[in-house]
């Protein structure tokens, strides 16, 4: 049963749902935990497929732990998706994988017998990570994390079968620029 904290829409768990949306020029984090070290405090925005725009707080590198295919057992079941310049969005539905995945990887959408797709590593073609089968809460593809001990322990779905979803994230190229400014002036200097 879950907690009244996780009922209220203000869960302390992160959101478990990462969701491939091919249209998104973004990937957006709706919980400041899985941000890594690089995390920076940045004010700016991005719109979705209607022009409504979305508050970003910060920008950074989430480390995913996912599990690499449904039928691989023992270590081999279980490795690590990395997503740079990731926007954090507190108000988002839920986690978006946008196309910037397909700068470091290949990304094939199924159906396949047991999963939705995978995340496969461009030089070796093995997967990396998979995406579950459209279900009737979401037809979108979404990331098969690790579960805990290996994962972190993460709150509930947002998505309820009796809706609808269009999920797409639109970072500005002036929001990007501001960014890469920013950026470049945080990064420590080397003599």
């Amino acid at each position: 049963m879950p907690s009244p904290s996780q009922t209220n829409g203000h869960s302390p768990l992160p959101c478990p749902s990462w969701v491939y949306s091919n249209h998104s020029d973004t990937h957006v984090a709706k919980d400041r935990s899985w941000f890594g070290d690089d995390y920076l405090h940045f004010e700016s925005f991005f719109d979705d497929m209607m022009g409504f725009a979305s508050h970003v707080v910060g920008v950074g590198t989430v480390v995913l732990p996912v599990e690499t295919q449904p039928t691989a057992t023992g270590l081999a079941r279980h490795g690590t998706l990395r997503l740079e310049k990731v926007l954090h969005c507190p108000d988002s539905l839920c986690n978006i994988i946008g196309n910037p995945i397909h700068d470091s990887h290949i990304v094939v959408i199924g159906p396949f017998g047991t999963h939705g797709g995978e995340v496969l590593d461009p030089s070796t073609r093995l997967p990396v990570a998979y995406f579950t089968r459209a279900s009737e809460e979401v037809s979108l593809p979404q990331l098969k994390l690790s579960e805990p001990p290996i994962g972190p322990v993460v709150g509930l779905s947002p998505f309820r079968s009796s809706r609808a979803y269009m999920i797409h994230a639109f970072w500005p190229s002036s929001e990007r620029a501001r960014f890469a400014a920013l950026e470049h002036h945080a990064r420590p200097r080397t003599q």
